[in-house]
């Protein structure tokens, strides 16, 4: 993660009962905490936001790199959805699978 400065500006992005981008800038660093405008603070490890007793929630230093989570979920979604429940599809070897398993990060479930 790159270093927060005094004066940074971070990025909740839209949700639930908010329509837009949320900013918030960040007016003081400690060791475990940026203090924020609007009386909240972020974890400087994580960047979650913490509201005071409601969930915390993930800001992000610029908007693309939100955007670019979401498309990779939606292209997972996608993705996994139109993969067959029960038959592999013509042309697929165990070769393949284990291949895949591998690139995914996928771990072989004991016999």
């Amino acid at each position: 993660m790159s270093a927060l400065v005094v004066g940074q500006v971070l990025h909740l992005p839209p949700g639930n009962h908010r329509s837009g981008w949320t900013e918030y800038t960040i007016e003081k660093i400690g060791r475990k905490w940026a203090t924020l405008n609007r009386g909240y603070r972020c974890d400087l490890s994580t960047l979650m936001l913490d509201r005071g007793g409601y969930s915390p929630k993930q800001l992000y230093v610029n908007r693309s790199k939100f955007e670019g989570e979401q498309a990779l979920r939606l292209a997972w979604w996608e993705f996994s959805r139109r993969l067959p429940s029960t038959t592999p599809p013509k042309g697929v070897t165990l070769e393949t699978i284990a291949q895949a398993e591998v690139l995914l990060g996928i771990e072989k479930v004991p016999a």
